[in-house]
C-alpha cells in the first residue's frame, strides 16, 4: 500500500515538473515579446526589464541579450550594449 502511495506521488511530481518546464518557455516568450513591442513604442526602460525577465528563466537566451543591447545602444550605454553583444554571441 505504501509502495503505491510513493509511486502515484512521484508520478504526480514528475508531471508536475514537467508542465512547469513548458510554462517556463512560455513566459520566457511573453517577456520576450512584451520587451520587443515595449522597445518599438520607445520604452526602453520598461523593454529593458523584459528582457533581464527572460533572461533569468533562460540565462543563454541569445535574442533577449541582443534586444538588451539593442537598448543599451538607445540609451547611449555603448559600453553595456558592446558587453550584451558578447553576450549574446557566444
Amino acid at each position: 500500500m505504501k509502495t503505491k502511495l510513493f509511486q502515484t506521488g512521484i508520478i504526480i511530481f514528475l508531471l508536475t515538473l514537467v508542465a512547469a518546464c513548458g510554462g517556463m518557455d512560455e513566459q520566457k516568450a511573453n517577456f520576450y515579446e512584451k520587451g520587443r513591442a515595449l522597445f518599438e513604442e520607445g520604452e526602453f526602460g520598461r523593454a529593458t526589464i523584459e528582457f533581464k525577465n527572460a533572461i533569468q528563466i533562460d540565462p543563454k537566451f541569445a535574442k533577449a541579450y541582443y534586444m538588451l543591447s539593442k537598448t543599451a545602444l538607445k540609451e547611449k550605454n555603448y559600453r553595456g550594449a558592446f558587453s550584451l553583444m558578447n553576450k549574446a554571441l557566444e
